[in-house]
């Protein structure tokens, strides 16, 4: 239970960082953390992102990923863990999954309006 706690802790923590580094190292603009999900054994964590404002969305995670040694590093000086993770970016599709479920609810509330 304390190792959750310690985790839960950590992934928050992460998130916060990790957003200030890149608008701090000015990195790139367009994007939000919106997620991050480190293992316990502080080997991997996942950052889910949000990207706005552009359709490449594949370009800016392939940014995300090449500086990623530069936002570790930013990790690094600013926590006093003795470890500081792999960073893998993955795009958080949940808004556009729910958008797409919102408009299927609402064509289906006008089809039986009809």
């Amino acid at each position: 239970m304390a190792a959750n706690r310690r985790t839960d802790k950590l992934n928050s923590e992460f998130q916060k960082l990790i957003s200030m580094a890149l608008r701090e190292l000015e990195l790139i603009s367009n994007v939000s953390v919106l997620a991050v999900s480190v293992t316990e054994d502080l080997d991997r964590a996942k950052v889910y992102v949000g990207i706005f404002g552009t359709e490449d969305k594949e370009s800016v995670l392939k940014t995300l990923k090449n500086k990623s040694g530069i936002i570790r590093h930013f990790l690094s000086s600013r926590m006093s863990i003795r470890k500081i993770p792999q960073l893998f970016f993955e795009i958080d599709e949940t808004e556009a999954y729910s958008s797409r479920i919102d408009a299927l609810l609402k064509q289906i509330s006008e089809e039986k309006k009809d």
